[in-house]
């Protein structure tokens, strides 16, 4: 509840979807994880823990159905926003 709290007070504030997007992972909710985590890495693109998290959600998708071109989409994307941009090519 405290990270929902500092997300409404500041929407614009990382650290606190990084959070709610890691809460999101432990309760087995990877969409909504990668859309915490996808923001988190758009408003601070250092976080490198968000950009991790983002990174290794994207690779299992692709592990898991690697002829889905949408989980290679939002991997590269991934990759994109962590900077990784020979990867993401």
């Amino acid at each position: 509840q405290c990270y929902q709290q500092a997300a409404v007070k500041d929407p614009q504030y990382g650290p606190a979807q990084r959070q709610l997007g890691i809460i999101k992972l432990l309760q087995k909710d990877e969409t909504g994880a990668a859309a915490l985590l996808r923001k988190a890495v758009i408003l601070d693109p250092d976080d490198a823990l968000a950009g991790q998290q983002l990174v290794d959600i994207w690779r299992k998708q692709v592990a898991k159905n690697p002829l889905n071109p949408d989980f290679h989409l939002g991997f590269a994307g991934a990759l994109q926003l962590t900077g990784d941009f020979n990867g993401a090519e």
